[in-house]
């Protein structure tokens, strides 16, 4: 299980799941976190594809969010906030194309301050294909938005 500083949102099972269905085309949200006076943590969301018999995984996109806080200013600590992405292909047929959108900045959350949220998105491009074949695209989507008191809310979409 992981740690109140390091969690994960993911999909299709393992980990600390915050949604242990497998999204299959279909849009999926959900939040975490407690209010915290200050501190730093990091979120992991990770969007798995299977195939469609369910018995492999083809892929995992996977975007993350550190940042810290303090709640009493009502602001995101705006040099400690990263970023970043990982995919892991797990099938064959499946070739990862690259990112084509990334979004990411701070935004009013709370209280008229203009830092105390920050939003992160993702957009990857995934081909499966076969013998010159192809066979489908996919485009597996994820958003993080931190907020000044520790909470989170996600978002993700193929």
């Amino acid at each position: 299980m992981a740690s109140d500083d390091d969690v994960g949102a993911e999909n299709g099972g393992g980990g600390r799941a915050i949604n242990d269905r497998d999204i299959i085309g279909r849009v999926e949200s959900g939040s975490g976190g407690t209010s915290k006076e200050a501190g730093c943590r990091k979120v992991t969301l990770t969007n798995r594809k299977h195939n469609i018999s369910h018995t492999q995984v083809l892929y995992k996109y996977i975007t993350w969010t550190k940042w810290c806080w303090f709640r009493t200013q009502r602001w995101i600590t705006v040099n400690t906030v990263k970023t970043g992405w990982d995919i892991d292909v797990e099938w064959g047929t499946v070739s990862w194309e690259g990112n084509v959108k990334t979004k990411k900045y701070f935004y009013e959350w709370s209280d008229g301050s203009d830092i105390s949220g920050h939003y992160y998105y993702k957009k990857g491009h995934l081909k499966n294909e076969f013998g010159g074949v192809t066979f489908g695209h996919s485009y597996p989507e994820n958003t993080i938005r931190a907020h000044s008191n520790g909470t989170w809310t996600w978002w993700t979409n193929d």
